[in-house]
């Protein structure tokens, strides 16, 4: 071969779109032209070219190791370590091969080309979706206007108390109670029902003032029947009278709780490890498993702190909660507040 002396960028992928896929991988007659897969790699492809090559990528073994090959070797740092026409492109493809083929190659490419979650979380959906729709079918990731959409609670008053949880769909059968009193109560009591008639009753210590109460469910009280929807009342009386706050949740039939579990399995073996935690807590928040999307959210916002759909995330998952830490992360809370 002969070496180029001074080659253009726009030569380098032509080399290795030429020369870049691992023996046994023939091209497909349905495959896209390599000029487009080169377009994809430097990222001047059109939104709708970008789409359609990144459907195809999905499936196609062929195009996933060549555009691994040139995702890695249009890298800079791959080529700062000497001229393209060292490089080895069939060594990287076969190594590059394994990744993409464990990671997706949507949401491996999405990965390197991006400094946001966000293509990396669409990206691992879809193909979920695509492995396992069983799981999967209609999965999406809640969007930006899905994130920081205001969450409306009907309160009766400015005195009346928060309950906090249970609420959406939960997993255990003796789940702790917690809420936030407005005003200081001398009696309160913890009312249980289904579908309007009281399963049963409880008195509770008297609350100070401000602050999260928390009761244990009563021991004495049978555990909550798995698939069955629940209200629960807290009704306080003090200085202002009776307040009184509710909420209504579900507990999470066994199948249903065997089918997220499963779920997760799914996304801690074919997602990418960064998106893990991301993935958990929009596939929690679409089953209304608030408790478990907090938790994920969370998870992910340690590992990256910085990015915004993390903070959305998070922010969303709290706002559900009714989480005061979801002050220190909204954009529009005002400052010092």
């Amino acid at each position: 071969m002969t070496t180029p002396t001074d080659p253009s960028d726009h030569d380098v992928v032509r080399f290795l779109v030429t020369h870049g896929r691992p023996e046994g991988e023939p091209r497909a007659g349905a495959c896209p032209e390599d000029e487009a897969l080169a377009r994809y790699a430097e990222g001047r492809a059109r939104p709708e070219e970008r789409e359609a090559l990144e459907r195809h990528l999905a499936s196609c073994r062929a195009c996933q190791a060549t555009a691994a090959t040139l995702a890695a070797a249009l890298e800079p740092r791959a080529l700062a370590r000497g001229p393209w026409w060292r490089l080895r492109p069939r060594a990287a493809a076969a190594a590059l091969f394994l990744a993409v083929g464990v990671l997706g190659a949507g949401a491996w490419l999405a990965l390197r080309r991006s400094g946001s979650l966000e293509p990396v979380l669409l990206a691992s959906a879809r193909e979920l979706a695509d492995a396992r729709p069983d799981l999967f079918e209609g999965f999406r990731p809640l969007d930006h206007a899905e994130r920081m959409a205001p969450v409306h609670r009907t309160e009766r008053g400015a005195w009346d108390p928060r309950p906090l949880h249970p609420d959406g769909a939960i997993v255990e059968t003796t789940p702790e109670f917690r809420w936030e009193p407005r005003v200081a109560a001398t009696d309160a009591r913890v009312n249980l029902l289904h579908r309007g008639a009281p399963v049963w009753t409880t008195r509770v210590p008297p609350q100070a003032g401000p602050g999260v109460v928390r009761f244990p469910y009563p021991s004495g009280e049978p555990p909550l029947a798995p698939g069955r929807a629940y209200e629960w009342e807290i009704v306080a009386s003090g200085p202002l009278g009776s307040v009184q706050g509710a909420r209504s949740f579900q507990v999470l039939s066994p199948e249903d709780h065997a089918r997220f579990q499963e779920a997760v399995r799914e996304i801690e073996a074919r997602a990418p490890r960064e998106a893990r935690a991301l993935l958990r807590a929009h596939l929690a928040l679409r089953r209304e498993l608030f408790g478990e999307a907090e938790a994920s959210a969370r998870a992910a916002f340690r590992e990256h702190p910085a990015d915004p759909v993390v903070r959305e995330t998070l922010l969303r998952a709290l706002r559900l909660r009714s989480d005061p830490d979801a002050e220190t992360l909204d954009p529009a809370a005002p400052a010092g507040r």
